[in-house]
C-alpha cells in the first residue's frame, strides 16, 4: 500500500472510531513520537494503522464488479450486460445475475464456461444486443 493510501486509511479509521483531535494527536505521539502523519515514515504509518485496526477498525470497500471471464466474447457479454443495466433494462448488474440469465438462456451456468462453448457465447451476445435494441 502506498503512503498516501495509508494516510487516507488512518484518517478514515480516526473518523470511524470517533477519535477526537486531541486524543488522535496523543495517540500518534505515543506510538511514533510524532504528532502528524505527514512527519512519519512508512513503518510508523503502518504501526498507526495496525493500532487502529486493533481498536476495531476494519478496512472495507465496495466490491468491484469485474467480469470473471477474460476472453473476447466473455468481455463483450459483460459490457452488453452493463449497458443493459445503465439503460435500466436489468435491475441487477452483478456477475451473479448475469450467470443466472446465461443459465436460463444458454444452459451454461457461468460466464467463464462460455469460453468452451463459442456457439452459446455468440447466441448470448446476439440476445443481449437484441434486448438492448428494444429499449
Amino acid at each position: 500500500m502506498n503512503r498516501a493510501k495509508t494516510i487516507q486509511l488512518i484518517h478514515i479509521a480516526r473518523n470511524k472510531l470517533d477519535v477526537s483531535d486531541d486524543a488522535y494527536r496523543v495517540m500518534l505521539q505515543n506510538l511514533t513520537g510524532k504528532d502528524s502523519c505527514s512527519k512519519m515514515d512508512d513503518r510508523q504509518l503502518a504501526n498507526v494503522l495496525a493500532h487502529l485496526r486493533g481498536r476495531g477498525f476494519k478496512i472495507s470497500g465496495k466490491p468491484r464488479e469485474m467480469p470473471m471471464a477474460d476472453f473476447p466474447m466473455g468481455r463483450k457479454i459483460w459490457v452488453l450486460w452493463q449497458d443493459l443495466a445503465k439503460a435500466g433494462l436489468v435491475r441487477d448488474k452483478s456477475q451473479k445475475a448475469l450467470d443466472a440469465w446465461l443459465l436460463r438462456e444458454t444452459g451454461v451456468a457461468q460466464l467463464v464456461w462460455l469460453q468452451q462453448e463459442p456457439e452459446q457465447a455468440h447466441q448470448a451476445i446476439e440476445k443481449l444486443k437484441q434486448w438492448l435494441g428494444r429499449k
